[in-house]
């Protein structure tokens, strides 16, 4: 679901290496997203966890992403705090 709504959605999922020049080179999962209708950008989700279906991999980006939104609220509003410009 995207904003409450259901969407029909294109899915390409796969293994490759993920290689570094510091590290030795790593196996990873990952799944790409796609709205066949445009209206939303194309994503990539990856996973060194090569036991997780499509499905999970996406579900723990999900889950990510909404920590990390709340993370950045509560730094915006710790800094107005201790700026004076929140009563």
């Amino acid at each position: 679901m995207v904003g409450g709504s259901r969407r029909q959605v294109e899915l390409v999922i796969s293994t490759a290496l993920w290689y570094s020049t510091r590290f030795a080179p790593l196996a990873i999962g990952w799944a790409v997203v796609r709205d066949p209708k445009g209206r939303l950008p194309i994503k990539a989700y990856f996973s060194p966890d090569l036991t997780q279906d499509a499905l999970s991999i996406i579900k723990a980006f999900v889950k990510r992403w909404n920590i990390e939104v709340t993370f950045e609220e509560i730094r915006i509003h710790l800094h107005q705090i201790l700026v004076g410009t929140v009563h």
